[in-house]
């Protein structure tokens, strides 16, 4: 079978589908994986076929994001959407059509282009996400507007919002759509496609979210986190590898590839609570170089395989990124949480509610006092128990083979009901 993997994002939206692109292959599938051209090389690199890349630099992309407040909810998303959406739309619309040229099935983290480039094809089309955004449910909010439990009609309102994102996104590509031959409606079904069930895959850490809500449709999903084997060539660099032999486990400090607009708030935090405990780190070189002086006892690391260097690592505090927090659970060492935007306040305030993080604080409120009792949370020797409890939990489960078993039975189910309409 030919599947066209479809994900724009930044580098945590591109590894979970490394991780089933490399289940797919293993299972005699062939795979494409469409992302922006930051991300065709370290695609490449793990030996899936790149078709021509969405037209977008995601890290601009992301900058500009920061410093307009773009990703900070719903609703200043919705505001800057002429500016900083519809445009990388329109460029992914192509891009995904021609992407989903010849195969047999599109997996998708894009709700607009790559359901318009299955239409045009006629294959049939999976959606899946990292965080609970796809699927309605009253047991759980939607992960883009809050973390807080809100009860069934208060969870369930919150994916009005991702409703409405589609709505908007749909009328954004109207005239695509409309020289493409298709249908102009702006209100499409999460539940059906090409007049069959849609699938919707969560995937997500399984410490997180242990069974599927009890009331998903049939055609809903939930899968543990799909995780990537990635960069098995990468050698610790010396002066890593010296860093972590010169003293006691150091603690891991990082952000991903967030920016920050207000840095300087996050790093002197973090840096003050760290000379107060007297413990060493490793630190994001992205969030920490210009802060970091001399004479530190820390290290600076750039871009480096979590599943590498957290086993190397006391303990973990990092953004609540989807990928990372469950690098982290994977490591068994204890986490910390200090969530940006979206979906990290979900992860922090979960993580938190199963007593698998301490209190957090976002990157523009933390401050040196509150690092501190992270810090003590990290070292308590209940926080660690419970961090290689749910390190067991998470390996109980393999996501990617889950979610091939649901792929191609849907693909199989797909193909009989058009032959039994002929």
């Amino acid at each position: 079978m030919k599947i066209s993997i479809q994900s724009l994002g930044t580098l945590g939206d591109v590894v979970p589908y490394l991780g089933l692109a490399q289940g797919l292959i293993a299972a005699g599938h062939e795979v494409s994986f469409l992302s922006t051209e930051e991300f065709t090389g370290i695609i490449s690199e793990h030996g899936i076929s790149t078709p021509p890349p969405i037209p977008v630099k995601i890290t601009e992309w992301m900058i500009e994001a920061e410093e307009r407040g773009t990703l900070s909810n719903p609703l200043t998303f919705l505001r800057d959407w002429k500016r900083m959406v519809k445009p990388t739309i329109d460029g992914a619309f192509d891009a995904s059509v021609f992407a989903a040229k010849g195969a047999d099935l599109v997996i998708s983290n894009l709700a607009v282009t790559p359901r318009a480039a299955a239409e045009i094809h006629k294959i049939p089309l999976i959606f899946a996400s990292q965080q609970p955004v796809l699927a309605n449910t009253g047991q759980v909010p939607c992960a883009l507007v809050t973390g807080r439990n809100l009860w069934q009609l208060g969870n369930r309102t919150t994916y009005l919002a991702r409703t409405l994102l589609e709505i908007v996104a749909n009328a954004s590509v109207m005239k695509h759509r409309r020289n493409a031959g298709l249908s102009r409606n702006i209100f499409p079904s999460m539940r059906s496609h090409l007049g069959k069930p849609l699938p919707l895959i969560t995937t997500i850490a399984r410490p997180l979210i242990d069974s599927p809500p009890s009331d998903w449709h049939a055609n809903n999903y939930l899968t543990n986190y799909w995780r990537a084997a990635l960069n098995r060539n990468w050698a610790c660099p010396p002066e890593l590898s010296a860093f972590f032999q010169s003293g006691p486990p150091p603690i891991y400090v990082g952000l991903g590839s967030m920016t920050l607009k207000k840095p300087e708030i996050f790093a002197n935090a973090v840096l003050e609570a760290l000379k107060k405990s007297g413990d060493r780190a490793l630190l994001s070189t992205k969030h920490f170089a210009s802060f970091l002086p001399d004479d530190s006892p820390h290290m600076l690391c750039d871009f480096a395989p979590h599943d590498q260097i957290f086993p190397h690592c006391a303990s973990i505090i990092h953004h609540g990124g989807a990928g990372t927090t469950t690098s982290a659970l994977a490591s068994g060492r204890p986490q910390a949480i200090i969530p940006h935007f979206l979906d990290q306040f979900w992860h922090a305030r979960h993580m938190n509610a199963l007593g698998l993080v301490p209190k957090f604080a976002s990157t523009l409120k933390i401050t040196p006092q509150k690092v501190e009792k992270m810090l003590h949370h990290l070292k308590d020797p209940n926080s660690i128990q419970i961090a290689k409890s749910a390190q067991t939990k998470l390996n109980s489960q393999n996501g990617v083979e889950r979610a091939i078993n649901i792929i191609e039975r849907h693909v199989s189910d797909f193909s009989s009901d058009l032959s039994n309409h002929r």
